[in-house]
């Protein structure tokens, strides 16, 4: 016999039991409605393809061939077998139909350097790098998206082409980028580390190559090696003072990374003897004086408050009339961004650009850019330089005390526009780091 309790918990199960069952009936018709209408469109859109095959198999032909995985498929067996033509006449056609299959373009910058053809790889690097930190983009898959491997490559491009500058610069973005190509390469290629003891070790390499590559050794934090690769130069030429000035370079970068008043103020002193040294020597040309000068500005300070830019008097009396035009931050105007212009400084805090119009008396060689910047999320400013609208070089300004950079950039007596350009801000919140890009002029040379 049940009790009161049992006999309200039988009925309760039932009552559920009952609602169960109508809810199944209920929803069985719906469910067998949806399924019915997805068959329906699936059929009808097997029927419509089933037509169109038969009206146009050549563009039906054509839509597949030209699916991402299709092309890449062929274009890497028209790799392997060598026909590095096939791979351009593949890949164009659908990378004007696709900007976001980087795996594609890597293969076509790779058939193109094959073919002896680099500034063409390069100008394709340049235009991933730009597709890359576009606006519109971003909301796309990149197949292959690889921002280490795109500035490794273009780091080895730089230096088969001689420009050196912007080689240490690409391969320094690398390391700060992208560490997992320090010491193994995930597309397959030599490790950077490896690349750079490898330059280094080659007896026939040039002085200049190879105090340039003391920074990109101070990068991959081998400062030690990179100090007494330099005292090794200055010892066995004590009339160049270049490795002084690089030497004064790692201690005012080192500062950002020492952590106590001791170290600090060694790094403050140590940086300091070597400027002043380079500045009393009467070894020092006006170029080293220009470099010294820059470096120590005014008082050299802990990175939140790097050195200050020189006057106007100091600049012209460096420069004298060495230059064929100095642009100074006045000659300048923000055209895209953020950025504040003061007369001894250019201040680029979000990303954008300046330009400046201007006219030749003569024809120049090259392009100096006097210049500093801070660092956020171990990032430092990246600027694109372009000269009347083309893109003429590309620097990495990794150093938090104004230095000068020079690019090869050559341009013909007359009127030209001069754009330069910040394009990766960055701010970390919490500690209150910003990237910003600052730039004291823009020096044309003979």
């Amino acid at each position: 016999m049940m009790n009161n309790d049992e006999s309200s918990h039988t009925s309760s199960d039932k009552t559920h039991a009952s609602a169960s069952a109508r809810e199944d009936r209920e929803t069985r018709p719906r469910g067998r409605a949806f399924t019915i209408v997805f068959l329906a469109l699936w059929g009808a859109s097997l029927a419509g393809f089933c037509v169109l095959a038969a009206i146009a198999p050549g563009a039906i032909r054509r839509h597949f061939a030209r699916m991402p995985t299709g092309v890449v498929y062929r274009c890497n067996q028209a790799m392997a077998a060598g026909d590095y033509a096939a791979v351009e006449r593949e890949a164009r056609p659908a990378l004007d139909e696709n900007l976001s299959n980087f795996d594609l373009r890597f293969l076509l910058v790779e058939s193109l350097l094959r073919r002896g053809r680099a500034e063409e790889g390069y100008r394709e690097l340049a235009a991933m790098e730009t597709f890359s930190r576009d606006t519109k983009s971003r909301s796309l898959v990149m197949h292959g998206f690889d921002l280490g491997k795109l500035f490794y490559r273009m780091a080895r491009i730089d230096l088969s082409q001689g420009r050196l500058e912007q080689a240490v610069g690409h391969l320094s973005r690398t390391i700060d980028e992208a560490p997992d190509y320090i010491d193994q390469a995930p597309s397959g290629e030599i490790s950077l580390r490896d690349f750079v003891h490898e330059q280094l070790g080659d007896r026939d390499l040039a002085i200049d190559k190879m105090i340039a590559f003391c920074r990109v050794l101070c990068a991959l934090n081998e400062e030690p090696a990179a100090r007494a690769l330099l005292e090794r130069i200055h010892a066995s030429r004590p009339e160049m003072l270049t490795p002084l000035l690089v030497e004064a370079e790692i201690d005012l970068y080192g500062m950002a990374q020492t952590y106590t008043r001791e170290g600090l103020n060694d790094r403050i002193e140590s940086a300091r003897d070597r400027i002043d040294a380079v500045l009393s020597s009467p070894n020092a040309d006006w170029a080293a004086r220009l470099w010294g000068t820059l470096l120590r500005g005014g008082e050299i300070r802990r990175e939140t408050r790097p050195v200050e830019a020189i006057s106007d008097e100091a600049l012209d009396s460096l420069l004298g009339d060495r230059a064929v035009l100095a642009l100074k931050p006045p000659d300048f105007q923000s055209v895209e961004g953020r950025a504040h212009i003061s007369p001894l400084r250019i201040n680029l805090f979000r990303n954008g650009t300046v330009r400046s119009e201007f006219e030749l008396a003569t024809p120049a060689s090259s392009l100096w850019i006097l210049a500093r910047g801070s660092c956020a999320m171990g990032l430092w400013p990246y600027a694109v330089v372009r000269l009347d609208g083309t893109e003429a070089a590309r620097v990495y300004v990794r150093l938090n005390a104004y230095r000068p950079y020079v690019l090869p950039v050559s341009a013909e007596a007359g009127k030209h526009v001069l754009e330069i350009e910040f394009t990766n801000d960055e701010f970390e919140s919490m500690w209150k780091t910003d990237s910003n890009l600052n730039v004291r002029a823009a020096v044309w040379m003979p």
